[in-house]
């Protein structure tokens, strides 16, 4: 099990290795349906929702679109190689293109975040940004995206995206992060010589 959204009564989980969306009753946890994918495409790793589908990040560089009347695949559009984590902002999906899988050549296709018209169901614009970037959450206006760096030399930061796409490192060190009630709180895990970890959390007020 690698992530779950729920959809009104029913809790999609994305089961990344199988290769599958598994639907159940999100009060009882009786199965209702599982969801399967295209040979030629990826296992799914992050599911959102809106008010008409259920989204998927597909590892193979795509997002699938999950009609859940029907529980299937109607739909599935090309992103960024290794996508992650999405959200939804003003009827565009936001999902961060990681590379993850080509931490040899530096993520060197990582850079971005795509971003996605819901109502046609295309990618309007690749937004730059850091390497590596893994998680993303929103405060309802701007979206704020977790650049993993490459475990070494490039530390992970946050980067903030505002209403006009425009991406800006907030030089805000973090493992982790969630949003809200308009603050941004972070879990930051430094590594020492000794390859323990230090950590720290932080709260930090999105408005200044």
């Amino acid at each position: 099990v690698q992530n779950g959204a729920i959809f009104h009564d029913k809790l999609f989980i994305a089961v990344y290795g199988s290769k599958t969306v598994e639907v159940m009753d999100k009060v009882d946890l009786t199965s209702v349906a599982q969801i399967t994918f295209p040979a030629e495409v990826d296992g799914p790793r992050y599911l959102v929702a809106d008010d008409n589908y259920v989204y998927a990040s597909l590892y193979s560089g795509e997002v699938a679109r999950i009609n859940p009347e029907t529980n299937a695949v109607d739909q599935i559009i090309a992103v960024g190689p290794n996508p992650e984590e999405m959200v939804i902002v003003n009827g565009f999906l936001y999902v961060v293109n990681s590379d993850c899988l080509n931490y040899e050549n530096g993520y060197v296709n990582g850079k971005s975040v795509s971003k996605i018209d819901l109502a046609t169901f295309t990618e309007t614009k690749k937004i730059e940004m850091g390497i590596n970037p893994t998680r993303i959450a929103t405060d309802g206006t701007n979206v704020y995206a977790l650049s993993t760096g490459d475990y070494g030399a490039t530390p992970a930061q946050i980067y903030k995206i505002d209403a006009s796409d425009n991406a800006t490192n907030l030089a805000v060190g973090a493992s982790w992060f969630a949003i809200h009630g308009g603050v941004l709180y972070a879990i930051h895990s430094v590594f020492n010589p000794d390859w323990s970890t230090t950590d720290y959390y932080t709260a930090y007020n999105l408005s200044d």
